[in-house]
């Protein structure tokens, strides 16, 4: 399993996690059917090559007509229940929604049900915040699926870089691995590989 890594020394946006997600070889034409079941009309999503100095990148775009930017977090959150998400899909899109009212709950001293979102309320943040669970959720199904295709053909698959954090992941997706076995590491699903086929395998300890 390879696993992404964000090196955010400067922050990021939704938008630009989407971008460099389509660019690894998400569907956007998937990804845009999830997010319709939003209660938003007036919308487009698209991506495009672009270059950032040297650096070629997706960038992905989400345009809208909509001209009032603020909603409520209580809003949103009622948006996301009614719009029919996958229940793995709408539990993380609410979490991440959670916490970032927590926060301005903080900064501004006030009840969490009393928070009002400016930029983060707009259809277009929206979009892109749900739009990265929805992508999460497609990501642990073609995993699965590329072990059932190997299976068909005689094969048994161990899936290695699930340590115990990304297993939590996967569960708060709602995908279950079932029979499937996972290890944390490459060694580790080398080492199963290998006893599974009848050879023994003897650690030895580094040489200082």
């Amino acid at each position: 399993m390879k696993a992404a890594y964000f090196d955010c020394f400067s922050g990021i946006s939704g938008d630009m996690v989407l971008g460099a997600l389509v660019d690894a070889g998400v569907e956007l034409a998937r990804l845009e059917a999830e997010l319709r079941r939003l209660p938003f009309s007036g919308w487009k999503i698209s991506a495009e090559k672009v270059r950032r100095g040297a650096i070629s990148a997706t960038k992905v775009n989400v345009e809208t007509v909509e001209r009032h930017h603020h909603r409520s977090l209580t809003t949103i959150l009622k948006m996301i229940d009614e719009a029919g998400l996958a229940p793995r899909i709408a539990e993380r899109a609410r979490a991440i929604f959670g916490r970032l009212g927590q926060a301005e709950a903080k900064v501004h001293d006030v009840p969490i049900d009393k928070v009002h979102f400016h930029e983060v309320g707009a259809v277009d943040a929206i979009i892109d915040i749900t739009g990265v669970p929805a992508v999460d959720t497609q990501v642990a199904q073609h995993l699965l699926k590329t072990v059932v295709a190997a299976r068909l053909m005689g094969a048994e698959c161990i899936v290695s870089g699930i340590r115990p954090q990304i297993a939590q992941t996967i569960v708060a997706l709602g995908i279950e691995f079932g029979d499937i076995a996972t290890k944390a590491t490459l060694a580790d699903a080398l080492v199963a590989a290998l006893r599974q086929s009848g050879t023994d395998v003897v650690r030895r300890p580094a040489r200082g």
